[in-house]
């Protein structure tokens, strides 16, 4: 699980995109209360220039407070995307290979479903946490909850006119996004290509992304699409009940 979970420290900015024109980052701060919510649908592809095609989908609704989100619901599927893959070793794998799954994220523990169902038909497994928890199911790298982020990525942009708000566009490192989170490190220089459309609010209503990806002799790109609404509708995530859910370390015996 790919995930971003940032603490939001709120700071003044300037208006951006010149008079009258709604501050995206003081937008967002103000959607930041307790029980209440934004619907999340995300779409990332992933592609190598020599052949082959993943797509990752997620729908998520997503409640946030004061510190940035603290619980969602989400439906993650990854599955080869239509294109042909080249690349023999991974072929078959890619064509046979669908990943379904259920999140809930709620008082710091994340439950999965998605397996076949475990001891006495639980279906959900408790994960054991770690450090990269978060809150919230993404491939999106930006992190439009936080206003330090949005502050940065903006700095000095008025964005043009669309569809009754703004587009902005820029470039950005994973460098820069960590220096504006301040609560993570990242030293990755590889540049970040992000078109963010904002509503005659400023509330983010896209944003979408692109980046060198791949490794080695196999150098690809990444993309994602990910899309707000709903934001401030009421939401309270609760957790599976207690008789659905297994502990992972019940599956994980030798875990310490």
């Amino acid at each position: 699980m790919v995930a971003t979970g940032l603490l939001v420290l709120c700071i003044p900015a300037p208006a951006l995109g010149g008079s009258g024109a709604p501050n995206p980052a003081q937008a967002v701060k103000n959607q930041l209360r307790h029980q209440r919510g934004v619907e999340v649908f995300e779409v990332g592809r992933y592609s190598l220039s020599k052949g082959g095609w993943r797509r990752i989908r997620v729908h998520s609704l997503v409640q946030l407070s004061p510190t940035g989100p603290v619980g969602s619901y989400a439906q993650f599927s990854g599955v080869p995307d239509p294109e042909p893959w080249t690349l023999e070793a991974d072929a078959q794998a890619s064509r046979d290979s669908v990943d379904e799954y259920n999140f809930i994220s709620t008082g710091g523990s994340t439950y999965v479903r998605g397996e076949p169902e475990f001891q006495d038909g639980k279906p959900w497994v408790r994960q054991i946490p770690s450090a990269q928890d978060s809150p919230h199911v993404t491939v999106q790298p930006i992190n439009v909850y936080d206003p330090r982020v949005l502050t940065v990525l903006l700095a000095g942009k008025t964005g043009r006119l669309d569809s009754g708000g703004r587009l902005y566009q820029g470039t950005t490192t994973y460098v820069e996004l960590s220096k504006a989170a301040r609560s993570w490190y990242d030293n990755d220089h590889k540049k970040i290509s992000w078109w963010l459309w904002t509503d005659a609010k400023g509330l983010p209503t896209r944003l979408r992304t692109s980046e060198p990806s791949g490794w080695g002799t196999h150098p690809g790109a990444a993309s994602v699409d990910t899309r707000f609404s709903g934001w401030g509708q009421p939401l309270v995530v609760t957790a599976p009940p207690a008789d659905q859910v297994i502990d992972q370390r019940e599956l994980v015996p030798d875990y310490s």
